[in-house]
């Protein structure tokens, strides 16, 4: 006989949301979502203090993915009580979060464009997150980005489970997989009324994650298919990155090419792009290519190598690489007047 779901509990049918080809899936079967007995449980959890991750609080209602999470934010200090997320309004702080994730913006904007306007009057707002689950970007309905303001989910907002425990952004960034978080689940009772479902972005070149994408809002908008939706529009996005990643390392090597005319196949060859990462080696011993690449070049994983100096000076360039690869010609490589990568050049005998 099937049960019936009372009027306080919503069905909450969860998609697969990450590609089937990765190790570690999030799959997540058909729950019964009871706002009243998650957050009995939670109250229960709050009072009862476990000693460990594994300790049950109430199975039929939380799901360990949001217990485990509820202990990591206790046993972090995360005031359950609060209400908001830490802001910093530094509009100079801003303008630093927006040039270090330039890329990631660039890669977003296409769409976050397309989604902003289907958003208006849904309810919905979408946010992008830097790796540090600070917000660098938000769209979507009028009304919501304004009440979003009062937990501080607007630019400048941090959201890893550091700062404001159990939430799709911060839940997200800890698991590595899409991650929806739904009011009474969050830890902070300030954000209860909140539902939001994030997914993780990775880098394709190196495969870590440097931002989330999240689609949050007041907790009717939910919907089975949110999950899916922001880890189609991550999907979108990283491979928006992959092109501009792609287009970086053909100019670095057309400026390569146009600085070193005497360059020869049989040549030792290292370029490292503007983040440090070996992007493209050639003719160097295989202890030096295992330890700078991570797989094969193409498509490519490229290892972070050195922290790329700002004067861009040969001595300033050879003291960042790595003793090992600090011999020969050293020189940098600049794009549209910016530095924006290192040449390690040796002569082949």
């Amino acid at each position: 006989m099937k049960r019936e779901i009372a009027p306080n509990q919503m069905k909450i049918d969860a998609l697969p949301a990450r590609r089937s080809l990765t190790t570690g899936q999030m799959a997540l079967s058909n729950i019964d979502y009871d706002e009243h007995a998650t957050m009995r449980a939670w109250e229960s959890f709050l009072a009862d203090e476990p000693k460990c991750a594994g300790d049950a609080v109430h199975p039929s209602y939380v799901r360990s993915l949001i217990h485990d999470s509820w202990y990591r934010s206790a046993t972090g200090g995360i005031n359950a009580q609060g209400i908001e997320a830490p802001l910093s309004s530094d509009r100079d702080e801003i303008e630093y979060l927006t040039r270090a994730n330039a890329e990631l913006l660039s890669a977003a904007r296409r769409s976050f464009a397309s989604l902003g306007q289907l958003l208006d009057g849904t309810g919905a707002m979408l946010v992008l997150a830097d790796s540090d689950g600070v917000l660098i970007d938000a769209i979507g309905d009028k009304k919501t980005l304004h009440d979003g303001m009062d937990i501080h989910l607007a630019i400048g907002g941090k959201w890893n489970e550091d700062a404001v425990g159990t939430n799709g952004i911060g839940t997200a960034l800890w698991t590595g997989e899409p991650t929806f978080v739904h009011a009474a689940e969050h830890f902070c009772a300030g954000i209860k009324s909140w539902t939001c479902a994030g997914a993780p972005i990775r880098d394709p070149l190196d495969g870590k994650i440097i931002g989330v994408v999240d689609l949050s809002g007041y907790s009717p908008i939910f919907r089975p298919h949110n999950t899916a939706l922001v880890a189609a529009t991550a999907r979108q996005i990283e491979k928006a990155l992959a092109e501009q990643q792609q287009e970086q390392r053909t100019r670095l090597l057309e400026a390569f090419i146009s600085s070193a005319p005497g360059y020869r196949r049989k040549d030792g060859l290292v370029i490292v792009d503007h983040r440090g990462r070996a992007i493209f080696c050639n003719n160097v011993p295989d202890g030096e290519a295992t330890e700078m690449m991570d797989g094969p070049m193409e498509p490519g994983r490229g290892r972070w190598l050195m922290n790329l100096p700002s004067s861009g000076s040969e001595a300033d360039l050879a003291r960042a690489l790595p003793a090992h690869l600090r011999s020969c010609h050293i020189t940098p490589l600049k794009l549209d007047g910016d530095l924006r990568g290192v040449r390690r050049w040796s002569t082949g005998k």
